[in-house]
C-alpha cells in the first residue's frame, strides 16, 4: 500500500486530511489481519513522521515498512520533476535526504523502495543499491507512461 502525504502538500495526490490517511491505514491493517494477510506499506517520509506510532504497530503485527518517494511532495516542493528525470547525482542527493528523514521518523532504515508512478531511469537501481535498498518495485512491465518517465515496454515481465 502506498501511503502518501496529504493532498495539500502533494501535487501527485494524496488523502485530503491526516485523519483520513490514518483511518485508511488502520482500516487496511484491520482487513488484512482479519484475513491472515500481510503487506508492505510504502511510506513517503512525511507520512512516516506523521503516523510513526501506527506504522510501528503494523511492524509489530508482521507488516513490512518500505519507503515510497515522490520528488514533488518531498519537503517544501523544491523538486518539481519525476524521479526518472533526474541524474544519478540528483537522485542520490534526493533519495539520501528522504532516507534520512524516513529513518529519523521510524527508527530504522528500510530495505524496500517504490518510486511514485514507477518513475525511474538507468541510474535508479545504482542509487538504490548504494543507499542500501535491496528490493524495489521500480517498474511495471508493459507500462508506457512517458510523462511520468515510466516506460517499460521491453521490461522482463518475470524479473524474480
Amino acid at each position: 500500500m502506498d501511503c502518501e502525504r496529504i493532498r495539500r502538500y502533494s501535487p501527485p495526490g494524496g488523502p485530503e486530511t491526516w485523519e483520513l490517511s490514518e483511518n485508511a491505514i488502520k482500516g487496511y491493517i484491520k482487513i488484512l489481519r482479519e484475513n491472515g494477510l500481510k503487506c508492505t506499506f510504502f511510506i513517503v517520509p512525511e507520512t512516516a513522521h506523521k503516523h510513526r506510532d501506527l506504522f510501528l504497530q503494523a511492524l509489530d503485527y508482521g507488516f513490512e515498512l518500505g519507503m515510497h518517494y515522490h520528488p514533488q511532495s518531498f519537503l517544501d516542493g523544491r523538486y518539481t520533476k519525476y524521479l526518472g528525470e533526474y541524474s544519478y547525482e540528483e537522485q542520490l542527493n534526493q533519495l539520501g535526504q528522504a532516507l534520512d528523514y524516513w529513518r529519523d521518523s521510524i527508527g530504522f532504515r528500510p530495505e524496500s523502495f517504490r518510486p511514485g508512478n514507477a518513475s525511474s531511469n538507468k541510474y535508479t537501481y545504482k542509487v538504490l543499491y548504494k543507499l542500501g535498498f535491496r528490493q524495489a518495485s521500480t517498474y511495471i512491465p508493459q507500462r508506457n507512461l512517458p510523462k511520468y518517465y515510466a516506460v517499460y515496454l521491453d521490461a522482463n515481465p518475470y524479473p524474480h
